[in-house]
């Protein structure tokens, strides 16, 4: 009567069973109980694990699916752990196959591989042990870095290029000097500490030499004088460097004289300077 297409359409006469029919109007599952004498519907069963019910599973299974899935992935990894203590030449094959596939994986995904990287960052970067971790790691390569021969020349070399590029537009030196500028007025309010070195840096590079009966006896040698442009000075004078600092000279009183505020600062950081005829004088006065 009916032909292959209708058996195909027939379930399991087992109430609420819908699993495909077998034979003599049973699924396989319950051929095989009725066939092993066992009965159709077995008591109910639950996982050693999570006494989740697993009535439907196997009549074998003793744990339900995520409980089983787990059992293995912990018996693989321990067959790997023996395998990486007992096989080394196992453990190389594994290695390489593994670097092989990582590199195939980034290769097809890189962009993925970046962005993931820089969002686990950021999410780490907010703790702070973590901060404090990455910049002393940080500190011990760059210390590392500038140990190797040439290493801080080269980046010193380098850092002034980069300064030289960016100093050759006018609009970006402006704003260098702009922002130089500020900094050093935000350390100066701020800073005592960096004051205080500074301050002191700039003394062992170049101190002032000088005692009170220096400044007397050059007053004397220039009669009351100023060094420049000869006229009498009074109470106000600056003391002035003959060869600037920026030009190689030193802060002893060979390389002082004493001029009024006006020569002194038309002068500037230079040997000369422009008197008022607009004529180039020579800013040399009386050297002791």
């Amino acid at each position: 009567m009916g032909g292959p297409a209708s058996r195909a359409n027939r379930k399991c006469i087992v109430a609420n069973c819908d699993r495909p029919y077998y034979g003599r109007g049973y699924c396989l599952l319950h051929w095989d109980r009725l066939r092993h004498g066992r009965p159709l519907e077995p008591a109910p069963r639950f996982c050693i694990d999570c006494n989740a019910d697993i009535s439907t599973r196997h009549f074998n299974s003793k744990r339900c699916e995520p409980c089983q899935k787990s059992v293995d992935a912990k018996t693989q990894k321990r067959c790997v752990k023996n395998k990486y203590q007992t096989d080394p030449e196992w453990v190389e094959k594994e290695r390489k196959r593994r670097r092989e596939s990582q590199r195939v994986y980034v290769a097809k995904n890189r962009e993925k591989v970046r962005a993931k990287a820089r969002e686990d960052y950021q999410k780490k970067a907010q703790d702070p042990t973590f901060r404090a971790k990455e910049n002393e790691r940080n500190r011990e390569r760059y210390r590392c870095l500038m140990e190797k021969p040439g290493a801080r020349e080269k980046r010193n070399e380098k850092s002034r290029e980069r300064m030289r590029e960016l100093r050759a537009d006018p609009e970006n030196r402006k704003k260098i000097n702009e922002q130089y500028n500020e900094w050093q007025r935000n350390k100066y309010a701020t800073d005592e500490e960096w004051r205080a070195k500074k301050r002191k840096r700039q003394q062992a590079r170049d101190p002032w030499r000088l005692q009170p009966e220096d400044i007397d006896r050059q007053m004397e040698l220039q009669k009351g004088q100023c060094a420049i442009c000869k006229t009498p000075l009074g109470d106000v004078f600056h003391l002035d460097h003959i060869i600037p600092l920026s030009k190689g000279g030193a802060s002893t009183a060979k390389n002082m004289q004493i001029t009024c505020p006006t020569c002194n600062l038309a002068k500037g950081a230079g040997l000369t300077y422009t008197d008022s005829e607009g004529q180039g004088v020579m800013a040399l006065g009386f050297v002791a």
